[in-house]
């Protein structure tokens, strides 16, 4: 099996976490820092010379910030998931049997406008919501997408910030938040491959058969 691994931060340390989850049996391919669309748009990239089966796609806030800033108007959203589908679209037409894992965007909260943000289309909360909203749509329509909700994991870890990493080597993450983002990952694609387990029964105290 093969897996692909595109990021728009530095990702080593999530890579290194994946492999851990996996047999040797299982290669990887990280493309270089923040090169999700030449990697995907330009045909003769190692992506496709790798011909993965599993795709890892994770573009994060900060990356939308910084085109909310430049472009800083209330379509952006709409703008990233045309991006998104011309992108899919290129991975159907040249890996067609390959399954794209794409995280939503994680929603830091600004809150500029308090909870008034909904009611303001052009604000940054706003813009991430409608994104998000859009990639559960999209699932919907291309089959080789499969989303992976990151603001679910945050619910239940907390914030994946350590803002000295981000300065440092540009890493979104914290370490233990990457661990567990990797963890997900593994099992996701680990369920496509049929290895996941269903169930676990243990009969220790002889109450449904003996010869324990």
């Amino acid at each position: 099996m093969k897996i692909a691994i595109l990021g728009s931060y530095s990702t080593q340390i999530f890579v290194m976490e994946l492999k851990k989850l996996f047999s040797k049996d299982h290669t990887f391919y990280e493309a270089d820092y923040s090169q999700i669309e030449y990697e995907i748009i330009n045909s003769n990239s190692g992506l496709y010379k790798f011909s993965p089966d599993y795709i890892f796609i994770h573009e994060t806030s900060f990356v939308f910030k910084k085109n909310f800033k430049s472009i800083n108007n209330d379509k952006l959203y709409l703008l990233k998931i045309s991006n998104l589908k011309n992108l899919l679209n290129k991975l159907i037409e040249l890996l067609p049997k390959a399954k794209v894992l794409y995280p939503t965007i994680e929603n830091d909260n600004e809150m500029n406008f308090g909870n008034y943000f909904f009611k303001i289309s052009q604000s940054i909360d706003a813009q991430i919501h409608y994104y998000n909203y859009e990639i559960a749509r999209l699932a919907l329509d291309f089959k080789n997408l499969f989303p992976i909700d990151i603001n679910n994991l945050i619910f239940h870890f907390g914030m994946p910030r350590d803002m000295r990493l981000f300065i440092s080597a540009d890493m979104h993450f914290s370490l233990p938040f990457t661990k567990i983002l990797a963890d997900t990952t593994a099992t996701y694609i680990k369920s496509f491959e049929g290895a996941s387990i269903k169930c676990i029964i243990l009969d220790l105290d002889n109450t449904l058969w003996g010869g324990v």
